[in-house]
This record gives C-alpha cells, structure tokens and sequence, in this order.
C-alpha cells in the first residue's frame, strides 16, 4: 500500500468468498444462501479512490482470475461517494510507516494498519476550495486502526537494512 497523501491506495491478495444459492431453493421463499469459501480461489483487491468521477469516490476493484492469459477488467464497485481523502499508515512494530510493500520487508506483515477517511456529509453539493480545517462543519472523519494478528513485528536492524527509519 502506499500513504501519506490525501489519496493513498491498498492492494492485496486474498481468499474468494462469494455467496451461492443453491438451484433448487432460487426464487422460494426463504431461499438459502450456501457459502462456498473456495469457490474462485485467490483473488487480487485494491482500495483507492477514482478522483476522475464528481465527487470522488473510493472504489474497490476485484481481479478474481489472476491466472487469465489475457488479464481481464476488474470488477469495480463504489464503496462511497463525496471523499475528500483516502489515507493508509502501517504500524511496522516501533513506527507508522506511509508505505507498505511486504515483498521488500521479507514478505511480513504489517503489525496494524490505519486507515484515514474523510467525505463531505452532503455529497450532492460541490466540492469547495477552502482548506478542510475551514470547512470541518461540512467533513466527516473516520479513523480506524485493524490489528494484524498474523503479522509479528520487523525488528531494527531489518528496517535499517531496507531504509525504513
């Protein structure tokens, strides 16, 4: 991932999980869904936020074939809409880091992750010009910290190695 500005992106890999209804209950009343955990394998996510809509919105987008000869266009889908920015930090054990690439850090985790969101409460209206400090009234933030409990920390002589203060 990469932060420290006001539009930062995450990508990651990860297990699919999509939900199936099985034929026989499609369109019953009280149709169930069966979880099929496996059902497409790994899949590729990315977080960021498309700036060339009006207002900005952060996006997910979902590779579900990382193995396609011809790699297709990712599924995409607007998480919301009127963002004003979009910031991720990770909390490497000692420090919060604006960037994140564990294939350079020895394929390790990040100990936490903070991710940083600030929209407008009325995403209607334009966006102004006005410094965000000027027009908080009109800016909700959300700040959320997520433990990594697989992650175990970096230690010193690793970061220094890899120019990480």
């Amino acid at each position: 991932g990469q932060g420290a500005g006001t539009a930062s992106s995450l990508s990651f890999c990860t297990i699919g999980r999509d939900v199936i209804v099985a034929p026989a209950a499609q369109g019953a009343i009280g149709a169930r869904a069966y979880d099929q955990p496996l059902s497409e394998g790994i899949r590729r996510v990315e977080l960021g936020v498309r700036t060339d809509l009006s207002p900005p919105a952060l996006v997910r987008r979902v590779w579900r074939n990382l193995l396609a000869q011809v790699q297709e266009e990712p599924q995409e889908e607007i998480l919301c809409r009127g963002v004003r920015s979009f910031t991720i930090s990770f909390y490497d054990g000692t420090t919060w880091q604006p960037e994140w690439d564990s294939t350079l850090l020895g394929d390790t985790l990040p100990v936490a992750v903070e991710i940083n969101l600030e929209i407008d409460r009325n995403p209607a209206q334009p966006q102004q010009s006005a410094p965000l400090s000027a027009d908080a009234s009109q800016t909700y933030r959300i700040t959320r910290v997520f433990p990594l409990a697989c992650a175990k920390p970096l230690d010193s002589v690793q970061l220094e190695s890899e120019g990480i203060q």
